[in-house]
C-alpha cells in the first residue's frame, strides 16, 4: 500500500532552458526517454533497493519502466540497480495479490532484458502465489483482489492474464498459457466490460455483475498486454480485435478536448494510487501498436508523448496532469511519464 507521497515544486531555476540546456535540446523520442530515466534515478533510494516517497507497488512500476526502456534502447546503464533491487526486495506477499501481480510483471521484464535466470525464477515464485487466488466457487473463476477474499476486480485479474502469458513466452510452459486462456474466457463473460467497450473496477460478488465503479486508465492498458501476447502465441486475430475495441474506446472518451489521456478524478482530485495509471494504459498501448502497425495508435502515442514534454515539464522532472500544467515531481508521477515516453520509441 502506498506510503505517504513526497513532492518535489518547481523553481525558476528549473523552469528556463538557459537553466537546463541539455534537458531542453534532448527532443528525440529516445533522447526525451533518457533525460527521463536519469531523473527517476535521482529518487532511488540505494538503502532500501526502492523508490523514495512512494508506494510498494509504484516502485514495481518504476521498475517496469527502466527495465523497459532498457529494452527499447538495448542498453544496460541501470542493470546493476535492477540487480541492487533484486538483492533487497525478496519479499513480494502482501494483502493485496494485485501488488504481487506488478513486481511479477517487473521482473518478467527484467528477465526479458538482461536475460538473467534468477529474475524469472523470482517472477514464477510470485506466479506461484497469486494463482492460489484464482476461485471457482464465487462467480464462476477469476483470481481475488485481496487474500480476505471480500473483492474481485479487473486489474488483478488482468495482472494474472498478462503475467500468465508472459511467463508462456519465458518458459514455453503450457500451464501458463492453459491460465491464460481460461482467464480470459472467465474475463470476457465476467460484465466488467461495459456496454462503451470499457472496463469498469470490478464485480459485485453476491450478484457477480459489474459494480459500475470508476472506469481508470489502468484497467484498459493491462488487459490490452495480454491479449496481445495471446495473439503472439495463437495467431488468433480475435484477440487483438478485443484490444483493439478496448483502446479505441479509451482513446475516443478518457481524453481532454485536445486528446491527451486523462483521468475523471483530474486535474485535483485524484490519489497517490491514481497518478501511476495513465503510465500504465500507454506501456500496454505501445504492446498494440507494435503488433498492429496502426498509426490511430501510433499518432495517440506521439502526440500524448510531445505533451508531457513540452507542457508538463519543470526541467527534467514531469507532472501528472499531461495537458499542463506541471504540478510535482516524485518517481510515480516521472516513471507514469516515463511509461509514455518509453512508448515513444516504438513510433519513432
Amino acid at each position: 500500500f502506498p506510503r505517504k507521497m513526497s513532492f518535489m515544486r518547481p523553481t525558476l531555476a528549473l523552469l528556463g532552458c538557459v537553466a537546463l540546456l541539455t534537458t531542453c535540446h534532448a527532443q528525440s523520442p529516445t533522447e526525451r526517454a533518457a533525460t527521463a530515466l536519469t531523473q527517476l534515478m535521482r529518487w532511488y533510494d540505494a538503502r532500501e533497493g526502492q523508490f523514495s516517497g512512494i508506494g510498494w507497488w509504484h516502485t514495481g512500476n518504476a521498475l517496469t519502466s527502466l527495465c523497459e526502456n532498457g529494452l527499447y534502447t538495448s542498453t544496460s546503464t541501470y542493470n546493476n540497480i535492477v540487480a541492487d533491487m533484486y538483492n533487497k526486495n525478496q519479499n513480494f506477499t502482501t494483502e493485496g495479490y494485485d501488488d504481487e501481480g506488478w513486481w511479477g510483471l517487473a521482473w518478467l521484464e527484467c528477465y526479458a532484458l538482461t536475460n538473467q535466470k534468477n529474475y524469472l525464477t523470482l517472477a514464477e515464485s510470485v506466479y506461484s502465489d497469486l494463482v492460489k487466488a484464482w476461485d471457482t466457487t464465487t462467480c464462476g473463476g477469476g483470481v481475488w483482489w485481496d487474500r480476505r477474499r471480500t473483492y474481485k476486480n479487473a486489474i488483478t485479474n488482468e495482472l494474472f492474464l498478462s503475467m500468465s502469458t508472459k511467463l508462456y513466452l519465458a518458459t514455453k510452459n503450457s500451464t501458463y498459457l492453459s491460465w491464460a486462456q481460461q482467464e480470459w474466457k472467465w474475463f470476457q463473460g465476467s460484465t466488467m466490460i461495459n456496454a462503451q467497450g470499457l472496463i469498469n473496477d470490478g464485480i459485485v460478488t453476491s450478484t457477480c455483475k459489474n459494480n459500475g465503479q470508476t472506469v481508470w486508465t489502468y484497467n484498459q492498458g493491462v488487459v490490452l498486454g495480454g491479449l496481445v501476447d495471446l495473439y503472439e502465441v495463437t495467431r488468433d486475430n480475435s484477440f487483438l480485435v478485443a484490444a483493439s475495441r478496448i483502446a479505441n474506446a479509451t482513446i475516443s472518451s478518457m481524453v481532454t478536448s485536445k486528446g491527451i489521456l486523462q483521468e475523471g478524478c483530474e486535474p485535483r482530485n485524484c490519489d497517490g494510487d491514481q497518478i501511476q495509471f495513465k503510465g500504465i494504459f500507454m506501456r500496454n498501448l505501445g504492446y498494440l501498436y507494435k503488433a498492429t502497425s496502426n498509426s490511430y495508435y501510433g499518432s495517440f502515442v506521439q502526440k500524448n508523448a510531445d505533451s508531457i514534454w513540452n507542457a508538463d515539464r519543470s526541467g527534467s522532472m514531469l507532472g501528472f496532469v499531461w495537458s499542463g500544467p506541471f504540478d510535482a515531481g516524485d518517481a510515480a508521477r516521472q516513471s507514469s511519464a516515463l511509461d509514455a515516453l518509453n512508448a515513444a520509441i516504438l513510433v519513432k
